[in-house]
């Protein structure tokens, strides 16, 4: 969390959103500013920089950490409806921003489970032990996700 602090504070456009996920996630998945302004409409992921840019509220540090979760689940091929279910669960549990960076989703392609990182082990024995043995499972921790958007936001400049 330490070398987090310095970017909780970023704040980014909609178009600066998509130049980073686009760095990260490659061409593989279509990003642009359509389909942000329509995650944003549809109150997915809602802007909450402090910072008012052509009439908009800027982007958050944590805001686009969700952006990166989404477009990761969606190149996984977690449909979105899920995801909006597990956007609901984070916002139920979820206190304050810093508290998202320990918190892990764990998914079977199916199900989405949102926990503290203190119980994803628990979680995963469920899984793995249920009448679902053998089914794959992905693991998004948001601190994991966080860092990899640090590094692409330390080398440009936003």
């Amino acid at each position: 969390m330490e070398g987090l602090k310095q970017y909780a504070f970023k704040e980014f456009t909609a178009s600066e959103v998509c130049q980073i996920l686009r760095q990260l996630l490659g061409e593989r998945i279509k990003i642009g500013l359509p389909l942000i302004n329509f995650y944003t409409r549809s109150g997915l992921i809602v802007p909450t920089g402090k910072t008012i840019y052509r009439k908009k509220r800027k982007y958050s540090f944590y805001d686009l950490v969700l952006f990166y979760w989404l477009f990761r689940m969606k190149r996984e091929g977690v449909h979105l409806s899920k995801f909006k279910s597990a956007c609901e669960i984070l916002r139920k549990k979820i206190k304050s921003k810093k508290d998202l960076l320990s918190f892990v989703l764990a998914t079977d392609g199916e199900r989405i489970y949102v926990r503290s990182g203190k119980s994803v082990n628990n979680l995963v024995g469920q899984i793995l032990s249920g009448k679902n043995r053998g089914q794959y499972i992905w693991i998004f921790g948001f601190k994991n996700i966080a860092d990899e958007l640090k590094s692409v936001v330390a080398q440009t400049q936003y």
